[in-house]
């Protein structure tokens, strides 16, 4: 499990040129579904269902800024995730 954080305290990954033109799609719902699960539900809440983090926290019963904070702790952990396997790809391939 991941600690919760405020958003003030996430540091943001930077976008390391990922592409997920790489990944099938199932590959990438199977990284999402390795989320913790208060991550993984905020995540498909936000990027996959289109929800306000506003709305999220009035059905989650969590604040706008919780909902964000998880919303990028889970982006960093899903940029990181890609990023490892496109590593792992590479090695393989060279």
């Amino acid at each position: 499990m991941y600690p919760a954080l405020d958003l003030e305290d996430v540091e943001h990954a930077a976008d390391e040129n990922l592409t997920l033109a790489d990944f099938h799609f199932e590959e990438l719902m199977t990284m999402v579904q390795q989320l913790a699960p208060r991550y993984q539900i905020v995540f498909n809440l936000f990027a996959i269902e289109g929800y306000s983090h506003k709305e999220i926290a009035g059905m989650l019963d969590i604040t706008e800024g919780t909902s964000k904070s998880q919303y990028a702790r889970a982006r960093m952990i899903l940029q990181q995730t890609i990023a490892e396997k496109q590593r792992v790809n590479y090695e393989r391939f060279k």
